[in-house]
């Protein structure tokens, strides 16, 4: 299976006149013409002008003190990182140009993450990851001269629809899906895998050398590595009063945290428009989410 990549003259043109109306803002490392492409790609109803209003605010942001266009080069090493776990396992092989990445939601405590550590937090967290995902794209199109993507697949085995994914989904998380959908835009496909057959459906979309060893049973065995994640421990909890609790993290080194519960859930009550409201509708399943990643950042 091929996924057109070539840039049209069309969009060259496009392209060209985007670059222009943000070259101000724009830094070296994310000038790229795939980078403003994505925004086009996700932003096709909007005319150009309002496009790079989009864009001058996320290039903005990248300047921010956050420092986006080196994250990449950090150590993965946020305490949220042992329990929501890195997920590239290499490339597809059967879709071209494509990465594969794991998220296991069914079992990431997505609830104790939100216990014990702020939103702010989470994003600073969560940030790293898809900046590398941007980095890891950029080098593929670099290597390839095509537009480079990321198969997302979302594993929901052993997700409990629950009151407590309810309060999630709808409550503080909302604003991280948004901040995925809106500021890191999206272009999605959603495939939803049988809850019987899809160890083999998921090969129409991926080699098995991309395919974590998590799967296996007696007919299938899978090579890829993924870290199981660790649920939070309740004493992390903090205290939903809003008192602080400093939480003490080992993990090569000590690190001190301090982190207040005084976040205004009041303005999260909607329905998510990312990927966190696709896990709920395919409880039971595994599901594909095929998009072609763009970079920003959340409003502050």
């Amino acid at each position: 299976m091929t996924i057109s990549s070539g840039i049209t003259p069309e969009e060259k043109n496009k392209i060209a006149e985007l670059r222009k109306l943000v070259k101000d803002d724009l830094s070296e490392y994310y000038d790229t013409d795939f980078n403003l492409l994505r925004w086009l790609q996700g932003h096709a109803q909007l005319s150009i002008p309002d496009v790079a209003r989009k864009l001058r605010h996320h290039l903005k942001a990248r300047k921010s003190t956050w420092n986006l266009d080196k994250i990449h080069k950090n150590e993965r090493t946020h305490p949220i990182h042992n329990h929501w776990r890195y997920g590239i396992t290499g490339l597809s092989g059967t879709l071209e140009n494509v990465i594969v990445n794991i998220e296991q939601c069914g079992k990431t405590d997505y609830t104790g993450m939100m216990e014990c550590f702020s939103l702010s937090e989470v994003m600073k967290a969560r940030i790293y990851d898809l900046e590398v995902m941007l980095a890891q794209c950029m080098e593929l199109e670099k290597q390839t001269g095509k537009q480079a993507w990321i198969l997302y697949v979302m594993d929901v085995t052993g997700l409990e629809y629950n009151k407590k994914l309810y309060d999630l989904i709808t409550g503080s998380m909302r604003s991280l899906a948004e901040f995925m959908s809106d500021h890191y835009v999206e272009m999605i496909k959603v495939r939803i895998l049988s809850s019987s057959n899809w160890r083999d459906e998921i090969l129409q979309f991926s080699n098995i050398e991309a395919l974590p060893a998590v799967w296996n049973d007696e007919l299938h065995t899978f090579p890829a590595h993924v870290d199981t994640p660790q649920p939070y421990p309740k004493e992390w909890y903090y205290s939903s009063k809003g008192l602080k609790t400093a939480l003490q993290f080992r993990e090569d080194q000590s690190l001190s945290y301090v982190n207040s519960s005084g976040e205004d859930t009041s303005l999260f009550q909607k329905w998510p428009t990312g990927f966190l409201k696709n896990s709920v509708e395919i409880i039971k399943n595994v599901g594909l989410v095929y998009f072609s990643l763009m970079i920003s950042i959340a409003k502050f």
